[in-house]
């Protein structure tokens, strides 16, 4: 397990590198302006890809181990039927949005990035299943490694336009990972106890949805109403340093990918005791890790900034403490979101989530206005603070008292 994590650690590390690399060049050759119309456009996307999943690939991630071949096809090939109209609709509310926001903005520029949603939402789909069935390296090399650098080709090779780019690598990337998983997933065996069920299956996507719904809110209203209470500058500036402080989660995505399954199978098992030593270990691990992180960042935040992308993003070296603060305290609680969505506890993840959002939204609204980024960056680090001080109490309060009951 541990060489597991090691490998889809190094691998997001080197996803994130390249990602990093992306948005130093687009920092450097492109306006900023049509920069933050880019990164709002990208993240209208992300929060469409997202529901458009429909809690599908936390229930994969899940349930893929035990999920015979039979079953799986049943469920992609009906996802699939259901799912084109979904993605017409969503290309529809990225145009709306955009005529909202940047009502001269490109036509071309929204054609594209509206024609990756489905391409996107695939591409994470079938990596989430490769998890899964025990495929973590490669769920992450293709999560993360193939679509900046094909950005890249694509506007400096070839000359597209940064939109036409994210359309391109969305679309190869979707390629790539269906020849890959296509290799890689051999059928799979059922683990002993309970079997699968897939009434069981779509009933818990249906709630894994309704939690993904409020983590986009969570990640996506800075950025968004950045766009439309201040300006583009705005956006691009704290689009720059929440980038740069998303990269320090890494640790805690690669855990969860390897982590999730296997607490799944062990809850499925009844071992409860071993579920929580295992939570234990990788806490600890991650909150010296936090701390490290953010000492780090706190120090040299503003010579990173400037180093990669510039003089004119020196300002953003508060926002980047500030979120890389929230991001801090998230790696520090562990994959308590993982434990309690694997096991029967998702409705507390899921508790908590709603109050993070009405803290986000509440000081996104009052803070924007006056202060612009760093508003918007307080909203953020805010929310991540209720949301996983809260998970983290009740983790600790469900599993005291399930203890006591032995």
């Amino acid at each position: 397990m541990q060489a597991s994590i090691f490998a889809s650690m190094s691998l997001r590390f080197l996803g994130v590198g390249l990602s990093f690399l992306l948005n130093v060049y687009l920092a450097r050759n492109i306006e900023k302006a049509v920069l933050g119309e880019y990164f709002i456009l990208a993240q209208v996307l992300l929060v469409l890809s997202i529901l458009l999943r429909r809690g599908l690939d936390t229930a994969l991630l899940k349930y893929a181990a035990r999920l015979p071949d039979s079953d799986l096809q049943k469920i992609l090939a009906a996802y699939v039927r259901s799912t084109v109209a979904p993605a017409a609709i969503g290309a529809v509310v990225i145009a709306s949005f955009t005529y909202v926001v940047f009502p001269t903005g490109s036509f071309l520029a929204v054609l594209f990035v509206s024609a990756a949603l489905l391409p996107v939402t695939i591409s994470n789909l079938v990596s989430e299943y490769l998890k899964g069935r025990n495929h973590p390296a490669l769920a992450n090399a293709l999560q993360t490694c193939l679509f900046p650098p094909l950005v890249m080709v694509y506007v400096a090779a070839i000359g597209s336009s940064v939109f036409e780019a994210y359309f391109f690598a969305a679309t190869g990337t979707l390629i790539i990972t269906l020849w890959a998983a296509s290799h890689a997933s051999g059928p799979a065996g059922r683990a002993p106890g309970k079997e699968f069920e897939a009434s069981e299956f779509w009933r818990e996507a249906r709630t894994y949805m309704a939690i993904a719904g409020l983590n986009i809110v969570m990640n996506s209203m800075d950025l968004i109403m950045l766009g439309v209470l201040s300006n583009n500058s705005a956006a691009a500036e704290y689009g720059i340093a929440n980038r740069l402080a998303s990269i320090f989660s890494i640790l805690l995505i690669a855990v969860n990918g390897v982590l999730g399954p296997r607490f799944s199978f062990l809850w499925h098992e009844s071992r409860y005791d071993e579920t929580i030593r295992l939570f234990h270990k990788a806490t600890v691990i991650m909150a010296g890790c936090a701390v490290v992180i953010f000492g780090f960042v706190f120090l040299a935040g503003e010579r990173l900034l400037v180093l990669f992308f510039g003089p004119e993003f020196a300002a953003s070296a508060s926002l980047l403490s500030i979120l890389t603060l929230g991001q801090g305290i998230v790696l520090a609680t562990g994959p308590v979101a993982y434990l309690l969505m694997m096991t029967n506890s998702r409705h507390v993840h899921q508790r908590s989530l709603i109050a993070a959002v009405f803290v986000n939204l509440a000081l996104n609204l009052a803070l924007i206005p006056p202060f612009g980024a760093l508003g918007a960056a307080i909203a953020t680090a805010g929310g991540l603070v209720v949301k996983n001080a809260y998970s983290f109490f009740q983790l600790t309060r469900i599993y005291s008292v399930q203890g006591a009951s032995k």
